[in-house]
């Protein structure tokens, strides 16, 4: 019986005569060749400031704080699955089934119409505006003998350094004549900070009424220092389209050079529907090639210390504490990822909501932006040396001014706990050359796809006709 050839024997032949090519090196010749591009990762640029001697803070290791110099940003070390994290369905969740780190895939399946929010969210909104109309007050005096003196001055001093960041990033403009809006402005605690760069315009807004009055008033007691205009707008940006109140205050065409956000964005992420509106307020009016940037809980190092309990669902010093209450260890939900956070004489355990940073991150690019810094504090306030790879604290000056370290020169390490539970973020909004410029590479990226896999199917089908 005539031996069949195999597929060995027409790819492995040893024969010393003119050796002839096998049926897949004629096909493959046939075949166009398609050049498959690497995929590179792009980590958000870092931001260096002057530093001087580093004091004596006690060091946390660089796996404690996943989003660092060597992990991009499109990875999270505690999430497996993140599929269609933008669909309509708020009730999906991310998986935590393992601790590691593994790519995000692609996170474009934004519902066109945001689902309303439900009676529960509006009560953690009430609940937030209570508790920051009812907070007081306090004297300087008073301010020192609070357990988080130091600490608060330490989060004045990463606030101080992402304010003078992106200031500079404005070129000129950072140094007289932005227009800035500040949400989540709370009592007016950064008015004198917006008062060094002389800017034309501030808005701030909150939602919170009585600290918008205090606020205001603040603004109202230093009329030789605070030489900028400013509007003060009670709101809701989780659900209200500031639009309407730029019309109110008579100011429907206003532009911003920067937008701050500091420890409010996380609010917003109760659903789908407040985290979209938020962002839509933050950059609807932001001017092309400007920034919106802030301070958010880092959500990787909260879960990582979450599931490295043994038992029970809180964590935290005898300063601060978070409680994930009755989460599952295995997965949180996409949105309303809830914890309870209580800070000393600051938060009184109030509800907070995760942010996955590679979410936001799709959401930003959603809306024509592009981010530009991700960093937790804990490195954000550091510069490294790239000879000697020394570290040192940038503007300790800025530090010293804010009184952000005790009289050892360091922070105790129940503060500095709390430090390490926080991240800085930057977005800049891309001018309209750039969006096209970017659409186009996205629409080759898509036709060099369909190439490839047409040449596959054309390979296949030739294979199977062939055996």
């Amino acid at each position: 019986m005539k031996r069949t050839s195999t597929v060995a024997d027409l790819t492995n032949s040893t024969d010393e005569a003119p050796k002839k090519k096998s049926f897949l090196e004629q096909v493959s010749e046939k075949l166009p060749r398609f050049k498959i591009p690497k995929k590179t990762s792009k980590n958000c640029s870092k931001t260096a400031e002057s530093t001087n001697s580093l004091p004596s803070l006690p060091e946390i290791e660089p796996s404690e704080h996943p989003i660092n110099n060597d992990t991009p940003l499109e990875s999270s070390p505690c999430v497996s699955d993140t599929s269609q994290l933008l669909s309509s369905d708020n009730n999906q969740t991310i998986q935590l089934s393992e601790v590691r780190e593994q790519p995000s895939p692609d996170l474009k399946t934004a519902a066109q119409t945001p689902p309303p929010p439900t009676d529960n969210q509006g009560d953690n909104a009430a609940l937030a505006r209570q508790h920051y109309n009812e907070l007081k007050e306090v004297s300087l005096a008073k301010r020192h003998e609070s357990k988080i003196f130091n600490l608060r001055g330490f989060n004045n001093y990463v606030k101080s350094l992402t304010m003078n960041d992106f200031l500079a990033r404005l070129g000129p403009l950072g140094k007289r004549g932005a227009t800035i809006l500040d949400l989540g402005c709370g009592k007016g605690g950064d008015l004198r900070k917006w008062g060094l760069a002389k800017p034309a315009h501030v808005v701030c807004v909150d939602i919170a009424d009585v600290s918008i009055e205090q606020c205001r008033n603040r603004y109202r007691e230093r009329p030789t220092e605070l030489t900028y205009k400013a509007n003060f707008i009670v709101a809701d940006c989780t659900r209200v389209d500031l639009d309407d109140k730029y019309v109110e205050e008579n100011i429907p065409d206003v532009e911003f050079d920067l937008v701050s956000c500091q420890f409010v964005l996380h609010y917003g992420f109760e659903s789908q529907g407040q985290a979209k509106r938020m962002i839509k307020n933050a950059v609807s009016h932001l001017k092309p090639g400007c920034f919106f940037f802030g301070t958010i809980p880092n959500s990787n190092y909260l879960v990582k210390k979450y599931l490295s309990l043994s038992e029970g669902s809180r964590f935290g010093s005898d300063v601060y504490y978070v409680d994930f209450l009755e989460a599952n260890r295995t997965s949180f939900p996409v949105f309303g990822a809830k914890y309870v956070f209580y800070l000393d004489g600051a938060v009184k355990e109030l509800p907070e909501f995760l942010i996955h940073f590679p979410l936001l991150k799709s959401m930003m690019e959603d809306e024509g932006c592009e981010c530009v810094l991700a960093e937790p504090f804990t490195d954000y306030i550091y510069r490294t040396d790239p000879s000697t790879g020394e570290r040192t604290l940038k503007d300790v000056e800025v530090l010293s001014r804010t009184r952000g370290l005790n009289d050892q020169g360091t922070l105790p390490e129940s503060e500095w706990e709390v430090v390490a539970c926080y991240m800085v973020f930057g977005f800049r909004k891309l001018t309209d050359e750039e969006r096209e410029q970017r659409r186009d590479r996205k629409r080759r990226k898509l036709e060099h796809a369909q190439n490839i896999i047409k040449m596959l199917t054309k390979f296949t089908t030739l294979t199977y006709n062939y055996f």
